[in-house]
């Protein structure tokens, strides 16, 4: 069964509290993505693999090392992307000196 059945079970119980959909949530996401999570637990991760506090903590330290190197990248991008601007801003106004004197000393 899974996290959305397991909800809407519990939802027609009437016994949905946060911490439980959360707990599901956890264990089925993990199932269903346990190869990642395997690469990045390594051995820690088995059949009856329960999350405790340092495993979060590994996964937290994981996704702010992730956020950070996708933030470098993305600084890098736009450093990479106001340099061309700024190239084609300057071949067009050298573009535009050499039309203007030829044109002005042929017209």
């Amino acid at each position: 069964m899974g996290f959305k059945e397991r909800i809407f079970e519990l939802r027609n119980k009437n016994k949905v509290d946060g911490e439980v959909v959360r707990k599901i949530f956890l264990n089925d996401y993990i199932s269903s993505n346990q190869k990642y999570f395997s690469e990045l637990l390594g051995d820690r991760i088995g059949e009856n693999f329960k999350l405790n506090k340092e495993y979060l903590q590994v996964l937290k330290e994981a996704y702010d090392k992730a956020h950070r190197i996708r933030e470098i990248e993305l600084d890098l991008f736009w450093k990479r992307a106001v340099f061309c601007l700024t190239l084609i801003a300057g071949f067009i106004t050298l573009a535009g000196v050499v039309s203007t004197s030829y044109f002005r000393n042929h017209f």
